[in-house]
């Protein structure tokens, strides 16, 4: 239970003490007030986790993208090198 659904109740609790005066309605409206905006809150919070979530599975596919990027990049290096030695050796080869 949050601390606004305590609030709330203590206010409900409140009101009913407060049978027939105009306190008693302002004390029901300000816990009808704040259920609903607890409602709203639990519902961006929720919005807010899935976003987040979105977030990280983007950032998570990003960095594999990356990740494969480099090891793309670090094959061909091996590859280039290779092709160099080889020119290198049939070079000195030549010359011996």
């Amino acid at each position: 239970m949050t601390m606004a659904q305590r609030f709330a109740g203590f206010l409900r609790r409140e009101a009913t003490a407060a049978q027939g005066t105009v306190k008693a309605g302002a004390l029901k409206n300000a816990s009808s007030l704040l259920e609903s905006l607890e409602e709203d809150n639990c519902q961006l919070r929720k919005l807010l986790e899935k976003a987040s979530d979105v977030r990280l599975a983007e950032r998570d596919r990003a960095f594999a993208r990356r990740n494969g990027g480099i090891r793309q990049l670090r094959r061909e290096l091996a590859e280039e090198t290779r092709r160099v030695e080889e020119w290198l050796d049939s070079r000195q080869s030549d010359v011996h």
